[in-house]
């Protein structure tokens, strides 16, 4: 299959009855050919611009913390050698946006975990930063450096 730039179904493409949408499961192929799923509509934005821009990318395996627990990063940028993790931020029923506190923060700690014993880094791409949705403001996220352990969007 060709790799990348699945197109909703409501914009009129036709996707397989086999890759069809299940639940939040978005179904995609990474540039290596792999099919999986992402899990929102910013990971799959995000997948379409470094696929409509030819960044070389894909969806890494889980990692084992020294904890027991695994992160697994949303993309791996080959020739940037970083990871990538677009996270969204929700509105609450008084209007007021949040961080999703108490499932982010553990998720950020992992990240952070993750970093630190993989000698690497992850890059969060948080939803309503405007550099997030266009390649060059993800270019300029990973590019922009720290030192490994300092998550960048924290």
């Amino acid at each position: 299959m060709e790799a990348g730039l699945w197109t909703p179904v409501l914009s009129g493409v036709a996707i397989a009855p086999e890759l069809r949408w299940k639940r939040n499961l978005i179904p995609y192929i990474d540039s290596f050919g792999t099919l999986f799923n992402l899990e929102s509509m910013h990971e799959w934005e995000v997948a379409n611009l470094l696929d409509k821009h030819s960044v070389t990318w894909s969806r890494p395996i889980p990692f084992r913390l020294s904890d027991g627990r695994t992160y697994q990063p949303d993309f791996y940028l080959n020739d940037y050698d970083v990871y990538i993790d677009p996270k969204a931020k929700w509105k609450g029923s008084d209007g007021r946006t949040y961080q999703r506190y108490h499932l982010q923060q553990s998720q950020i700690e992992k990240i952070k975990q993750f970093e630190s014993e993989y000698q690497t880094r992850c890059v969060i791409l948080w939803a309503d930063d405007k550099r997030s949705h266009t390649i060059d403001g993800i270019i300029e996220q990973i590019t922009a450096g720290g030192e490994i352990g300092e998550t960048q969007g924290i």
